[in-house]
């Protein structure tokens, strides 16, 4: 499953959203390394207000995180092993 992230929020235009793939853990993540810095909605994405300042390596550092996160998980599964 591919966890491109992608930015859209149209039912809130003063405000821009990064979407991750739901069915990873990646936000659990997010929350528990940045827990004051980012504004999540739920266990799908992070929002930024349009007039807000963000740490740019922050946000990379979540992009880079959802593009590599299936490349991490098959390191961790053992060889030869069967994906749940």
């Amino acid at each position: 499953m591919y966890t491109d992230p992608s930015l859209t929020n149209p039912l809130a235009p003063e405000s821009c959203a990064l979407y991750f793939n739901c069915q990873t853990t990646l936000l659990d993540t997010f929350r528990t390394c940045f827990p004051d810095e980012l504004t999540y909605e739920g266990n799908r994405a992070i929002v930024f207000k349009v007039d807000a300042t963000v740490r740019r390596e922050l946000v990379k550092e979540c992009i880079a995180a959802a593009l590599t996160c299936h490349r991490r998980s098959r390191r961790s599964r053992p060889a030869g092993g069967a994906r749940k």
